[in-house]
Order: C-alpha cells, then structure tokens, then sequence
C-alpha cells in the first residue's frame, strides 16, 4: 500500500510539473510575441504576400493553436479517453509535422 501511494504521489508531482513548464513556455511566447508584433506588422503584414511570409506566420502562430489545444486536453475534466488522445495526436501530429 504505501509503494502505490508513493508512487502515485510522485506521479502527480511530475504531472504537476509539466503543467507548470507548459504555462512557463506560454508566457515567454506571450512574452515574445508582444516584443516582436511591431516589427511582424512593419516587415510582414505590410509586405506583398508570399509564400515566406505565409511559412513566417504558420510558424509564428501555430504554437498558439498547440497551447489552446494542451490547455483544453490538461484542464478539462470528464474527457472521453477518445477525446484525450484525439488532443494529443493534435498536439503529437503538429510537432511531426514541422
């Protein structure tokens, strides 16, 4: 009884962990993305469209869909387990595919 309590109790720490991490990450791309908007807005959003500048903003705004995706998948509660991993082949299959 008490190896299972231990471990679940170190289960829930790394849990708790991750999710600190994953809100630490959003916050320096918030962070980033407020310092660098003025610039976006001078180089890109007043430029002729082309196809850097489409692969400049899917990459810029790509990880914002990702955390809205995590937020939902970490916070949401009575989630179907179909649900959970259709969330995390989201977030699995936009990290394949850049």
């Amino acid at each position: 009884m008490d190896s299972a309590y231990s471990s679940t109790i170190s289960a829930l720490e790394h849990i708790q962990l991750f999710v600190c991490l994953d809100l630490a990450s959003m916050a320096i791309l918030v962070f980033d993305y407020f310092l660098t908007i003025e610039l976006e807005m001078k180089y890109i959003w007043s430029s002729k469209w082309s196809i850097p500048n489409a692969m400049f903003l899917f990459t810029r705004y790509l990880p914002f869909v990702d955390f809205l995706v995590l937020l939902y998948r970490t916070f949401s509660t009575g989630l179907s387990i179909q649900t959970c991993n259709n969330a995390y082949r989201v977030n699995a299959g936009k990290n394949v595919q850049i």
